[in-house]
């Protein structure tokens, strides 16, 4: 595994539409391993793979719950509004006022190439930032640090963490 460069705005491979991907390869599951690695060096909860220039439909989120892996996703439903305050690893050290439905459905499939039902992080992968959601208002307030620092987070960076167990 290793931590891998992540792209920040205004890097054109973050407005590009990404490919599908049609089978699990050994170089796609160093990929997802890399992105999960890189992700809690940087204290995220969410990342792309065209965050760090891999223009490929996967995303990896942990939420606090373990780590999830979609490949593909795609949303099938959503409802609601929400709006709150949010970060990008690809715009560091800045936060913005976003409006998010309230509740998202996704289809997924997993790193067994099987279709799973999960929330989605989709945009990313659509060429398309969280930044793009808020309102002149809001990129003007982009001044605040913005990083989930969760414990859990720094305990499983101080533990060397490795991912052992296939999310489903």
């Amino acid at each position: 595994m290793a931590i891998r460069k992540i792209r920040e705005i205004g890097d054109e491979v973050l407005t590009k539409v990404c490919k599908e991907v049609t089978k699990m390869t050994p170089r796609t599951t160093e990929l997802i391993d890399d992105m999960l690695e890189t992700m809690y060096e940087a204290m995220g909860v969410g990342l792309a793979a065209p965050q760090v220039g891999i223009l490929k439909r996967i995303v990896v989120i942990d939420i606090g719950e373990g780590p999830v892996v979609m490949i593909n996703p795609r949303i099938v439903e959503s409802s609601g509004e929400q709006t709150g305050e949010e970060g990008c690893l690809s715009v560091p050290g800045k936060s913005g006022i976003v409006t998010r439905p309230n509740y998202v459905k996704a289809v997924a499939l997993d790193e067994d190439m099987k279709e799973d039902g999960i929330r989605d992080r989709r945009r990313r992968t659509d060429g398309k930032s969280n930044l793009s959601r808020t309102g002149a208002s809001g990129r003007s307030s982009l001044c605040r640090k913005s990083r989930r620092r969760t414990s859990q987070h720094r305990i499983r960076r101080s533990l060397g963490w490795k991912r052992e167990v296939k999310i489903r």
